[in-house]
């Protein structure tokens, strides 16, 4: 993602779909508790179209003055959400969270609020092109064994799983010519297509996969993870997270309309002219604050690769990075344990600032769970000669991975609740990269939830809090 879409550039670019809930709750809002309502209508689960911005020449604020809404009595805390106006224009470059049980006015408890990551191809049925592929594989592999039989063994890959997108299919293929004794490839059937996968479903070249089934004596498409197949299933990709907010506060109240107030320098400033009225919403309030301002409701990725002699980006550019450890979301943005884990896919990046450096990725992430560590992987274009990697070769013109592992800090209640988790909300978890072999380069993208993995990067990480631009209520 870019730093315009994460904001990591510092550059605030509005919100968008505000929903207020009000609560008569003394503390933080907490598990399973039903909003306030009342017999007219309520500000509870509906989503805000008119919040209006009010800026100085310090700051930021959001008010809402829509009196035909109204704020039950007894109210005393929020729960807030809103998201970033969108700056990319498509789910890889803007991220997709898809929020759940905010619009049921006023009926939802706290635990049926929750945010989904969105998967980018929700189907692991072996498609045509991917079935075309493995057929075109193995009639190559039959030729090979009756023309060169001593290199059948390479070229099915002993029984690993072998990278298959389309380009790898056709180096595999310039490969039985010039090693394995084929003089002319076979004839692709006619009506099938073994170009353009799986980018036709949006996903990384690394997740197009066969192996040799030597019972069956063919290659077989793998698209599910299996004790035999360590590689991802195909409904396992999600898009990167959506840039929300999210603030869950008590209020001030005042008699008075202090529209005005908010002139002032800073929201600390404007919260002192409620110091003379109350905590609770009552039939004499005219004005409401919500005390605790918004903040990002997700967390941040921030990579950086040295260059070395073993890579350098001019040789072997960078294309994307993969993040496991994503959950889907509660109210409160912590995961959800019962659902299935998932793994960014981040495919967009800013240009690096000179051509034989590496970009610094930025990359928006759910908060992970505790004491858990999180595979990452970053893939690699091999601009530079054919070489032996984990499990294969990584032919020049393919992609290649490299894993690593965040493992999760030591808890220190000094420093903050961050500490107990690799990922948390409002919070930027950055790593540098180091690599001084490409010896466990895999050609395909491995099962990144096996702990088995041979680890290809050296990770530096480092904790630090987000400055979220001041979005005061």
């Amino acid at each position: 993602m870019t730093a315009e879409a994460t904001q990591s550039n510092r550059n605030f670019l509005g919100v968008q779909d505000w929903y207020l809930l009000p609560f008569n709750n003394n503390a933080l809002i907490t598990d399973n508790k039903p909003p306030i309502t009342d017999s007219q209508e309520s500000l509870s689960g509906n989503v805000v179209d008119d919040v209006k911005r009010y800026e100085t020449n310090t700051a930021a604020y959001y008010y809402y003055n829509d009196w035909s809404v109204n704020v039950p009595d007894q109210t005393n805390s929020f729960l807030c959400y809103c998201k970033a106006n969108p700056d990319e224009p498509t789910p890889f470059g803007n991220g997709k969270l898809v929020p759940s049980g905010l619009k049921k006015d006023g009926k939802v408890k706290t635990d049926e609020i929750s945010f989904k990551p969105v998967i980018i191809h929700n189907d692991v049925r072996v498609n045509d092109t991917a079935q075309a592929i493995a057929d075109y594989l193995t009639d190559i592999a039959n030729l090979i064994r009756q023309a060169k039989k001593d290199s059948f063994n390479k070229f099915v890959n002993e029984g690993h799983p072998i990278a298959a997108s389309s380009t790898n299919a056709a180096k595999l293929a310039d490969w039985a010519k010039t090693n394995g004794g084929v003089t002319e490839l076979p004839a692709i059937a006619n009506g099938k297509v073994i170009t353009g996968y799986p980018k036709s479903i949006n996903l990384p070249d690394g997740a197009a996969i066969v192996k040799w089934n030597g019972q069956l004596e063919k290659f077989e498409p793998q698209t599910e993870t299996t004790q035999e197949a360590n590689i991802n299933s195909l409904n396992r990709f999600i898009y990167p997270a959506e840039l929300w907010y999210y603030a869950n506060s008590n209020i001030l109240t005042s008699e008075e309309l202090l529209t005005e107030s908010l002139g002032k320098a800073t929201w600390q400033a404007v919260l002192a002219d409620f110091a003379n009225g109350g905590t609770v919403m009552q039939s004499t309030v005219h004005s409401i604050a919500i005390v605790d301002s918004l903040q990002y409701a997700v967390g941040r990725l921030d990579i950086t690769i040295d260059n070395s002699s073993v890579i350098s980006a001019n040789k072997y550019p960078l294309t994307a990075v993969f993040v496991s450890g994503q959950y889907e979301q509660a109210y409160n943005f912590t995961p959800i344990e019962s659902s299935q884990e998932r793994i960014i896919y981040d495919n967009v990046f800013d240009d690096a600032t000179t051509t034989d450096s590496y970009p610094t990725t930025h990359t928006l992430v759910l908060q992970s769970k505790e004491v858990t560590p999180v595979r990452i992987a970053l893939e690699f274009t091999n601009n530079d000669k054919d070489f032996t990697g984990k499990n294969g070769t990584v032919f020049k013109g393919t992609k290649f991975y490299l894993i690593g592992t965040i493992m999760s800090p030591t808890y220190d209640s000094s420093k903050g609740d961050y500490t107990r988790r690799v990922f948390t909300k409002d919070h930027i978890t950055t790593g540098t990269v180091t690599i001084s072999s490409l010896q466990n380069a895999y050609p395909y993208l491995p099962d990144l939830l096996d702990p088995r993995l041979e680890i290809g990067i050296k990770l530096v990480t480092d904790w630090i809090q987000s400055t979220t631009t001041n979005v005061p209520l």
